[in-house]
């Protein structure tokens, strides 16, 4: 989760500026924290009914974001080769 200590923007107790320093700018960072949050939650949602869920590669085919979310459970919706390479 994203939040500020000290006046330190940190994710998950890493200052963000420690990051940058390290690997520089443009970065993503993503919480892993918050993605399993919200995947519970929304796999929550449908606790009483049958389903599966899908995450979009279109909407970021991060190879590492992908496999968490399969670890969780997550189908894939893929819609090119690379997609379904970055899926297996």
């Amino acid at each position: 989760m994203f939040t500020h200590r000290d006046g330190t923007l940190t994710c998950e107790g890493v200052p963000l500026r420690s990051i940058v320093d390290r690997v520089g700018t443009p970065v993503y960072v993503y919480s892993r924290a918050a993605i399993e949050n919200a995947f519970e939650a929304f796999d929550q949602a449908f606790a009483g009914y049958p389903h599966t869920l899908h995450y979009a590669l279109k909407a970021n085919s991060n190879l590492a974001i992908a496999r968490l979310l399969r670890a969780l459970g997550a189908s894939v919706d893929a819609n090119s080769g690379g997609e379904i390479d970055v899926a297996l």
